[in-house]
């Protein structure tokens, strides 16, 4: 009997550790086809995002709240935005480039989202 708790405990400690990484949605191409944004914890019914020309986006799904960060190849600014207070909180933060926006920065921004509700 212990070793069926132990067990079960362990599989739900398991289960709540799992932590999806940030999934690219968007790789600022022409005329892209986004990745689908599948089911998770936040997420309950998949969907497949439209992107214009030249965006980047990236999300992550964080059981308690969704976290995203997109920009233009472009543009100037990553625009980070997450879910954490019940409410999408965005803002945004300037490329490492004046020139333009990469996928390296919009990976940074999603870091930055990934981290809002800490």
């Amino acid at each position: 009997m212990k070793t069926h708790i132990l067990t079960g405990l362990f599989l739900v400690t398991a289960s709540l550790c799992i932590h999806a990484a940030p999934l690219p949605i968007c790789g600022g191409g022409v005329n892209q086809i986004a990745a689908p944004i599948p089911p998770g914890a936040f997420i309950k019914v998949a969907f497949t995002p439209r992107c214009s020309n030249n965006v980047i986006l990236s999300g992550e799904d964080k059981s308690t709240f969704y976290a995203a960060a997109a920009a233009s190849q472009k543009g100037r600014n990553v625009y980070v935005g997450s879910t954490a207070f019940g409410d999408m909180v965005v803002f945004s933060v300037q490329c490492a480039s004046a020139d333009a926006c990469t996928a390296t920065d919009v990976s940074q921004g999603q870091i930055t989202a990934s981290a809002i509700s800490s």
